[in-house]
């Protein structure tokens, strides 16, 4: 049995408001950082465990964010009600800016991504 710890609704409608980046699921940057720790990507691959795994494994901030069923996108980085009380908007930014770099290889823009949709 597979317990995802990441977010998760029961309702029919999910939404999130994140600070990150925007891949695809099975796309290059996944590939890569995949190959990078070793697991070859497969059709069996679990790349949100994998991708999870590498995160906590490498003492990452971030957190990661599927789309609705049949979507291939995925956004990683850090849901804005994490803010720290005395963290400004553009520390936020730039310590989840560094962590994707770690992450991902190389820098990367964050940008403000804010996705919602029925499950019906």
């Amino acid at each position: 049995m597979k317990i995802r710890t990441g977010f998760v609704s029961n309702s029919s409608s999910s939404s999130f408001l994140i600070y990150g980046v925007c891949v695809e699921e099975h796309g290059k940057e996944i590939e890569e950082l995949l190959k990078k720790h070793g697991i070859a990507m497969e059709d069996d691959t679990d790349v949100f465990d994998e991708v999870d795994a590498i995160i906590k494994k490498e003492k990452l901030d971030l957190t990661w964010e599927s789309g609705p069923d049949g979507s291939d996108k995925v956004w990683i980085g850090k849901s804005w009600d994490k803010v720290g009380d005395t963290e400004t908007g553009k520390e936020f930014k730039t310590s989840i800016e560094n962590d994707l770099e770690k992450l991902l290889g190389k820098k990367q823009n964050g940008d403000t991504f804010e996705e919602g949709w029925y499950n019906g």
